[in-house]
């Protein structure tokens, strides 16, 4: 869609609206406001669109090797608890315990280097370790316990999730201390 020669600033102002920018000064949420610069309602601090969109994207560039964090460690941990006892299912070896510890610690310290919606690094975690399990057992029966190995996989992402948000949650207060 094209718009009319006068309409750059219409389009400019509506795509604050759609979008939920936080204020560089202050981190309050600046979806709703209108205007180039917004001015944020909190601090008063002024807010181009075009520092919006730049910080918007790098935020996005410095997610992705968290994912690959969660994702890789989710995956090494599995497989080395399994091979680790000659296993095909991690749960059956007796190092499963300290897999659990290791999913916990990585989901935690992704929490705290990366605090804003923290929940991600457990659920990365317990996702891909569910699918390494699926294609470690691929070829062999499921059996009967298949629905209470999907339980306790769920049970694990909660754990994981839970210590996500202690890390974020003391990212934020050793952070508050400091300033």
């Amino acid at each position: 869609m094209t718009l009319p020669a006068g309409d750059e600033s219409a389009s400019s102002q509506s795509r604050a609206l759609e979008r939920h920018w936080r204020c560089t000064a202050c981190a309050y949420d600046l979806f709703g406001l209108v205007g180039d610069p917004i001015c944020c309602p909190e601090c008063g601090e002024e807010n181009s669109l075009s520092t919006l969109e730049q910080l918007n994207c790098l935020h996005s560039e410095r997610e992705y090797p968290s994912y690959v964090i969660a994702a890789t460690s989710g995956i090494i941990i599995w497989i080395g608890v399994a091979l680790s006892g000659d296993c095909v299912e991690a749960w059956d070896c007796r190092y499963f315990p300290i897999g659990i510890i290791l999913s916990s610690v990585v989901a935690g310290a992704l929490g705290t280097t990366r605090p804003r919606h923290c929940w991600r690094w457990g659920i990365v975690i317990g996702f891909t370790q569910g699918l390494t399990h699926v294609a470690m057992t691929l070829g062999r029966s499921l059996g009967p316990t298949w629905p209470l190995g999907l339980c306790l996989l769920t049970v694990l992402c909660g754990l994981y999730v839970g210590c996500a948000y202690g890390g974020a949650h003391l990212s934020r207060k050793t952070h508050d201390k400091w300033e």
